[in-house]
């Protein structure tokens, strides 16, 4: 639970910290300083403290991570355009949703009737915030691509998230401890390396 809320603090503030990086220099290079800064913090972790880029876990990281740097690029696509507050509410809240959905089709996990019920009201809530009216001054093109792009962005993070806790189930069967800061190193060199392709072949 705890780590649940400092995730919570913590995505509120990488959200301003990225809109704002996003509207000064534009979203690819925002989404790629973002993630050397986080490999080189986390490989010093990694690789004195933790497993480096080893384990049988790997594979699925690097998975993750390749799918997850396409979710990051529709989230700092998605800042400019309709701001931080309705891009993490888009992008989280969609994720939770097609997270349940992927896990209970390829790995059976199942939802209890609260918890369906929860969905509904984070959908009522979503559409509720996506409302007509007056969004940050948004234009309706822009609001609408706003939402395309942060949609994607949840299939994107939900897919991620899916792989990530298939690795430590892969992990824990092998009966091999793989510690968070490593993992999150292995998920974004991957997303690190195919981000900096991806700017190589955009050029």
């Amino acid at each position: 639970m705890l780590a649940s809320v400092l995730t919570t603090f913590l995505w509120a503030a990488s959200a301003v910290c990225g809109s704002r990086s996003a509207r000064l220099v534009g979203g690819t290079e925002a989404n790629f300083w973002r993630l050397c800064c986080a490999a080189a913090t986390l490989g010093f972790w990694a690789h004195l403290f933790g497993q480096g880029l080893g384990g049988v876990s790997f594979p699925y990281f690097l998975w993750s991570g390749i799918i997850g740097v396409g979710a990051d690029v529709f989230l700092f696509q998605s800042y400019p355009l309709l701001g931080a507050r309705l891009t993490i509410l888009i992008i989280q809240c969609g994720a939770a949703l097609v997270g349940a959905a992927v896990e209970w089709l390829w790995q059976g996990t199942q939802l209890t009737g609260w918890q369906i019920a929860a969905c509904a009201t984070i959908l009522t809530g979503v559409a509720l915030a996506l409302a007509p009216g007056k969004h940050l001054g948004t234009t309706p093109r822009a609001l609408r691509a706003g939402i395309v792009l942060s949609t994607l962005g949840a299939f994107g993070n939900a897919f991620g998230a899916v792989l990530s806790r298939r690795a430590y189930a892969v992990a824990e069967r092998a009966g091999q401890n793989i510690d968070a800061p490593t993992a999150a190193y292995q998920r974004v060199t991957a997303s690190l390396l195919a981000d900096d392709q991806s700017q190589l072949y955009s050029l």
